[in-house]
């Protein structure tokens, strides 16, 4: 979830960004695309672990070792640091803080939609 929830974030930020800079309002494409791309780059995050989670251990066990996952959103280093100071290890503990995050960020998401929809009907 850690690992979804931090690919995710990256597209939201962009999104909150671009909805500050346009002074609170979102286009229909940003709409459309910001969900797509925050299911999209949370999936590439989450992609290394997908062996795993259908019975190929050693496979997994052998992309855990390559540094080279990292394309896959730093998800060997996210990986790392559970050997790391307490701080860093919250990257990678599962927590129900993560589950929080997205639903945080899909309610965000629908919130900024529903304002817009109620904009565009006055």
């Amino acid at each position: 979830m850690n690992h979804f929830l931090w690919g995710a974030s990256i597209p939201f930020l962009v999104g909150a960004i671009l909805y500050a800079l346009r002074r609170g309002r979102a286009s229909l494409l940003l709409l459309i695309l910001m969900p797509l791309t925050m299911v999209f780059m949370g999936t590439w995050a989450v992609a290394p672990d997908i062996p795993r989670m259908l019975g190929f251990h050693a496979f997994y066990n052998q992309l855990a070792q390559d540094p080279r996952i990292n394309i896959f959103l730093w998800h060997y280093s996210i990986d790392q640091l559970e050997t790391s100071p307490a701080w860093y290890a919250f990257l990678e503990r599962e927590s129900s803080w993560f589950a929080a995050g997205i639903v945080f960020e899909a309610t965000a998401l629908m919130g900024v939609a529903l304002r817009e929809l109620f904009r565009e009907s006055k």
